[in-house]
């Protein structure tokens, strides 16, 4: 007979068990009845006949055993009678059952809800065509303390590199004014380069990407649209492309629509909308105009990350020459970076979430320490029935594997119930989490979520039951059998135990409250230190004013000049100011600049220094302390920057 077949048999044969059970009792009973008629036939009485029969039938639950074995999975059905045994069992102790499941249920709903932010923001792949080959590469520029690759740079690394299939650009173009797409709405705008979406390997859901004559200097001005911003704005109009819209009184054709899966590669931003970047084909340091990028490769094949980083040194070294002197003297102290996209992304998250994953595990490993010495203390009372049971012939193992039955039923409940507290905990993370998390919109329970939850109630098992279990599977049949009291020597022992296990839930517990303390004590350090500037009461307005409309410096001065009159009428205001950047943005500019009365130097001697354009007296209302002179509380024309 096959394996399938005989499987089959087994299946059909467990599905009447009750009613195979009754025919062998009969069968069993018919041949005993035919044995003792053949002893009385031989001239034995009727009673010792009875007797000699069953004497030579044998034992009949043994007999009953292995037919059950013949026609069915004996350890199956073991199985089910051990959850029916042992959910009567946890219905008598309410109190210790429910007390148990909770306490399991905070353990892994915690674990399995931050375990789904540590797999969508750390373990996930990024959604772009195998991630694994895509770099993050940057300049590090000492004199600014901040990275930053300048589009020339970008040009040179693009046309000269010899370690990646492709180098994209992307850039940050701020906001802008979106009009003829029903009310006007500010929204955040990202360039890139044309072929960004071939490196990525990614494709927009409608319509096509940008094309290399679109990003050439004086190309047509055409942007993508977010799947987003088009179901919002456009109401998911499946003609969109071809259509125009208008960004800060421009003009622009909508050429594609990115699907929902579309992240935009870059931790904080979101842009909805996303601009062609339009860059020369060569390398120019001459422009008028340049902006920072930022840039991801995809490494060749065999390619490492120390290669491809020092092919880009050497390119950088090299443009070095061809640079205007003022930008030479900044780059000193240059370092190149190259990382991989992924982490780059998770950034500085991963500590924080590793750290707060194992908070979690340790809560979940006190639950269980904890219900490990409630289950000490159940057993004990349990004795008496063990030692009954183990009489009867019940095996170390089946006494074993009933302890371990309960125990499982308790983590099963446990586990559903803290499954239930993930999936609310889920929906919390995913509302609130901060825009560092690049992939927050996956935190889900997924299947490797599920897998995970699977994974530590089953260890919870090992955990709480396992050396309950083990001794209360090993009860004195005899002490116990006669006046039901603990021996000297096994109550000591017991006792031991369960001072041991609360020593370590004790212990477990000083060094989760000593972390946290820890860390609050560095998260109230961090809130006090002084900024060198006072903020309380300080509310920020940003503003990008459009180059077409606002081009000179006196139409800006004139606008912001009114700005400024109309906030500081305002009720409640005390005072106002302008400044090019808030503190500790890192938002900066750099010039160079020469002392009265001193002689001039050649431009590559001039070092450069941080500038930050602010109207007069804004330094005395954020409370900055001036350590030599005093406050300027004057405006020179068409000097000031805005």
């Amino acid at each position: 007979m096959s394996k399938i077949a005989e499987m089959w048999r087994r299946l059909k044969m467990l599905g009447r068990r009750e009613d195979i059970a009754q025919e062998l009792d009969e069968e069993m009973r018919l041949h005993r009845e035919m044995k003792e008629r053949g002893l009385i036939a031989t001239g034995m009485e009727a009673g010792e006949a009875r007797y000699a029969a069953a004497r030579a039938f044998g034992n009949v639950t043994a007999l009953k055993e292995r037919g059950r074995e013949a026609w069915g999975w004996r350890w199956l059905e073991d199985f089910f009678q051990d959850v029916r045994f042992g959910a009567r069992v946890l219905r008598k102790n309410p109190g210790f059952t429910l007390t148990a499941v909770l306490t399991l249920a905070l353990g892994i709903g915690a674990n399995t809800a931050i375990f789904s932010v540590v797999n969508a923001v750390l373990l996930q792949p990024l959604p772009y065509r195998n991630p694994g080959g895509l770099v993050w590469a940057d300049e590090y520029v000492k004199q600014m303390n901040s990275f930053g690759l300048p589009n020339p740079e970008y040009t040179n690394w693009a046309l000269n590199n010899h370690t990646f299939e492709g180098l994209g650009a992307m850039s940050w173009a701020g906001p802008m004014n979106l009009t003829r797409a029903g009310t006007p709405e500010q929204i955040d705008t990202g360039l890139v380069t044309p072929n960004l979406f071939t490196v990525l390997g990614v494709h927009p859901a409608l319509g096509r990407p940008f094309s290399t004559e679109e990003g050439l200097p004086g190309g047509n001005n055409v942007v993508i649209l977010t799947d987003g911003l088009w179901r919002r704005k456009f109401a998911g109009d499946p003609n969109i492309v071809g259509k125009g819209v208008t960004l800060n009184q421009q003009s622009f054709t909508v050429v594609g629509v990115m699907g929902p899966e579309f992240r935009y590669p870059r931790r904080g931003f979101k842009p909805e909308l996303l601009a062609v970047f339009q860059l020369p084909p060569k390398v120019d340091w001459t422009a008028q105009a340049m902006r920072l990028t930022q840039v991801i490769g995809r490494l060749k094949p065999g390619v490492t990350m120390a290669q491809a980083n020092a092919d880009l040194a050497e390119l950088s070294k090299r443009t070095s020459a061809d640079m205007p002197a003022m930008f030479a003297h900044m780059r000193d102290g240059l370092q190149i970076q190259t990382i991989t996209l992924h982490d780059k992304l998770a950034g500085d998250v991963r500590p924080t979430l590793l750290i707060l994953l194992a908070a979690v595990g340790m809560v979940l490993l006190i639950a269980c320490v904890n219900i490990a010495n409630l289950q000490l203390a159940r057993t004990t009372n349990r004795q008496r029935e063990l030692a009954v049971r183990a009489a009867i012939g019940a095996s170390q193992t089946r006494l074993l594997r009933q302890l371990l039955t309960e125990a499982a039923l308790i983590a099963l409940l446990g586990g559903v119930l803290g499954l239930a507290g993930a999936v609310a905990g889920v929906r919390v993370l995913r509302t609130y989490a901060p825009e560092s998390f690049f992939q927050a919109q996956h935190i889900a329970i997924d299947r490797w979520v599920l897998l995970f939850m699977v994974g530590i109630t089953c260890a919870t098992v090992a955990l709480f039951a396992a050396i309950p279990s083990l001794r209360a599977s090993k009860p004195d049949v005899d002490s116990k059998l006669k006046d039901g009291r603990d021996t000297a020597t096994s109550g000591t022992s017991q006792r031991r135990l369960r001072s041991a296990l609360a020593t370590c839930e004790l212990a477990l517990a000083v060094v989760l409250v000593a972390a946290s303390g820890l860390l609050l004590r560095s998260f109230v350090l961090l809130s006090t230190v002084d900024p060198g500037f006072d903020a309380s009461h300080v509310l920020t307005v940003s503003l990008m004013l459009p180059p077409n409309k606002y081009g000179g410096r006196e139409q800006r001065n004139e606008f912001l000049d009114e700005v400024l009159r109309k906030v500081r009428a305002l009720p409640g205001v005390r005072s106002a100011g302008l400044t090019t950047s808030l503190p500790l943005t890192n938002i900066v500019m750099q010039q160079v600049f020469m002392l009265e009365g001193q002689p001039d130097k050649p431009m590559d001697q001039m070092e450069p220094v941080m500038v930050e354009d602010v109207s007069p007296g804004i330094s005395r209302r954020f409370g900055c302390l001036c350590w030599r002179g005093e406050y300027s509380t004057i405006s020179i024309p068409n000097r000031r920057r805005m």
